[in-house]
């Protein structure tokens, strides 16, 4: 069943979607109070976004959402804490990571 936005623009469904899967690991050291260290992988497979596409021989688009690919993520993050002056308490974080996608298909 398509749904129409407009004269030249509809979105349809997809039955041949595939389920989403994430995966994802974790490993966290706290030195003490005031510092923490985290590790994070994270992994995503047939991962499902909203593709737009134009029809041939018209000036017509629909969107649908598709199966596009895997990706993956890494984190590390550090969390410090310390008081500044016996009034003022300050939280930090730092946050590195990395981040991969693969795309498949017409994306």
């Amino acid at each position: 069943m398509a749904t129409y936005s407009s004269q030249n623009f509809y979105g349809i469904g997809n039955q041949n979607l595939k389920m989403e899967i994430f995966n994802r690991l974790e490993l966290k050291y706290t030195a003490n109070d005031y510092l923490t260290f985290l590790f994070q992988l994270r992994s995503g497979s047939n991962i499902i976004q909203t593709v737009t596409d134009k029809e041939e021989n018209a000036d017509v688009f629909y969107t649908k959402p598709e199966n596009v690919g895997d990706n993956m993520r890494y984190n590390f993050y550090t969390y410090l804490t310390f008081d500044v002056a016996r009034w003022w308490h300050s939280n930090h974080t730092i946050n590195l990571f990395y981040y991969r996608e693969n795309f498949s298909g017409n994306v």
